[in-house]
C-alpha cells in the first residue's frame, strides 16, 4: 500500500482492497500460496537520507522500519533526542545469514566476512540501527515473540513512558519479505493457497469461508509521548503480558479490569513490581 497514508486512509473508507501479486521465489519454489504484499517504494539508503557508511550496518527491515519512523516523528512533532526505540521484527535480516553462509562456504576463511555483519545479524538489529540513524540517546531495545513482537514493544514502550523513564518513545514492529520465512509459513498450510488466481479476495483468515492470510511486508513505528499515554491511560492500563495454557508463546491481551498496569505470571512470565516513585531512574547518558 506504501506510505501515503491519506490515500491509505481513503481506500479503507471506501472498502477498496490493494490486490496482492504473485511473488517470483514464491512460484519459483512451488509454494502452495503464491501471493505476497510488498512494500512498493524505494528503500534506497540515498532515497532515505541515510549515508553509505550507516548503511552498511542496516537490512532492509531496518531501512523499511527509518522511513516508518521519520514518518511518525514528523507526524507527531516529537524531537529524537532523548527518545526511546523499543521496535522490532520477528525474521530480522535473513539475508545476512544468508551472505555470511555463502561467504564461508565459498571462501573457507572467516576473515572474509565482512565486519558489519553483527549490526545485520542481531536479533535487535532494527531497534540499533534506528537508535543510531535517529541519533536517540535513550533506551534501546526490541522484543520479539512472533505475531505478537509488535504489541510487546508498543506495551514496554509504553511503561517506559509511565514509569518517567522517558517523554517519549517510537515503538512497534517491522516485518521484510523472505522466502526462508514465507515456505516454513506456507508449509504450515497457514497462507491461503486456494486463491492464487484471486488476489482480491485471498487474505482472509477470520471470514467465514476462511482460508489463512496473505504475508505482506511493512513497518508501524508510532511515536508516543507522555502526554498521549496519559491521554490513554484507561487503554494502556489494561495491556497484560499473559497466555492461555494451549498456547505456544506468550501474548499481550487486554483485561477486563481498568485499573493499575499489572502483569500476569505464569510459566514463561515472571510476576514483577512497579518501582517506588524514589527508585525510579533516568537512563544514563551515553558517554559518546
Amino acid at each position: 500500500m506504501g506510505d501515503d497514508l491519506p490515500a491509505i486512509e481513503a481506500a479503507l473508507r471506501e472498502g477498496r482492497a490493494t490486490p496482492f501479486t504473485r511473488w517470483p521465489p514464491a512460484v519459483e519454489y512451488g509454494a502452495r500460496c503464491q501471493l505476497i504484499g510488498l512494500y512498493p517504494n524505494d528503500l534506497s539508503p540515498t532515497d532515505l537520507g541515510i549515508n553509505k557508511q550507516q548503511a552498511r550496518f542496516m537490512g532492509r527491515a531496518a531501512l523499511m522500519a527509518a522511513r516508518a519512523a521519520r514518518i511518525a516523528l514528523e507526524q507527531s512533532g516529537v524531537e529524537s533526542g532523548e527518545l526511546a526505540v523499543v521496535v522490532g521484527s520477528g525474521t530480522g535480516d535473513v539475508d545476512a545469514h544468508v551472505e555470511i553462509h555463502n561467504k564461508l562456504a565459498k571462501t573457507k576463511n572467516a576473515k572474509r566476512v565482512s565486519p558489519t555483519i553483527i549490526p545485520r545479524l542481531m536479533a535487535s538489529t532494527v531497534s540499533a540501527n534506528l537508535a543510531s540513524v535517529l541519533g536517540t540517546t535513550g533506551p534501546s531495545f526490541s522484543a520479539t515473540a512472533a505475531c505478537a513482537g509488535g504489541a510487546y514493544n508498543v506495551l514496554l514502550a509504553a511503561e517506559l513512558i509511565e514509569q518517567g523513564r522517558v517523554e517519549s518513545a517510537i515503538a512497534g514492529g517491522v516485518e521484510v519479505a523472505d522466502i526462508h520465512f514465507f515456505a516454513g509459513f506456507d508449509s504450515m498450510r497457514a497462507y491461503n493457497g486456494q486463491d492464487n488466481d484471486h488476489p482480491e479476495r485471498a487474505s482472509r483468515p477470520y471470514a467465514a469461508d476462511r482460508a489463512g492470510f496473505i504475508f505482506s511486508s511493512g513497518a508501524t513505528p508510532a511515536c508516543s509521548s507522555a502526554r498521549c499515554i496519559a491521554s490513554t491511560a484507561p487503554s494502556a492500563a489494561g495491556a497484560t503480558i499473559s497466555r492461555e495454557p494451549s498456547d505456544d508463546i506468550p501474548y499481550p491481551r487486554r483485561t477486563p479490569r481498568m485499573g493499575a498496569p499489572r502483569r500476569v505470571a505464569d510459566s514463561r512470565v515472571s510476576r514483577t513490581t512497579r518501582p517506588a516513585p524514589s527508585e525510579k531512574m533516568k537512563p544514563a547518558r551515553s558517554a559518546a
